[in-house]
């Protein structure tokens, strides 16, 4: 399972808060690709832009991740199993396409934060 961040926008499937947790389901890797649905970070509206920024990803086992206690981002990724980055993404109407050679991968073989 997938989820990503770019600065103002996050990449997953769909986000429920209830009080002050949240839960995030995450992107399916399927095959070798994966489709990332792109929200504003702080409206929660679909993101349409034409902007260039980076992206970092967190990979998961499971395909949800849950913020805890104040929403901390960090506190959803104590799951991951790895990390990946592009250092520029130019997006046209929302979307941007990334070969996996084209970023750098990190492992995390500890289980906790990559």
């Amino acid at each position: 399972m997938l989820g990503i961040g770019a600065g103002i926008a996050s990449g997953y499937q769909s986000f429920n808060m209830v009080g002050s947790m949240g839960s995030y389901t995450l992107c399916l890797i399927s095959n070798g690709s994966v489709s990332v649905p792109m929200w504003i970070s702080t409206s929660g509206v679909r993101y349409s832009g034409n902007d260039t920024g980076y992206i970092t990803g967190y990979i998961f086992n499971d395909n949800t991740a849950s913020t805890i206690g104040n929403g901390s981002t960090s506190a959803s990724l104590s799951g991951a199993i790895g990390s990946f980055y592009f250092l520029s993404v130019t997006f046209s109407n929302g979307s941007a396409t990334r070969s996996w050679s084209e970023g750098i991968y990190r492992a995390n073989n500890s289980g906790g934060n990559p």
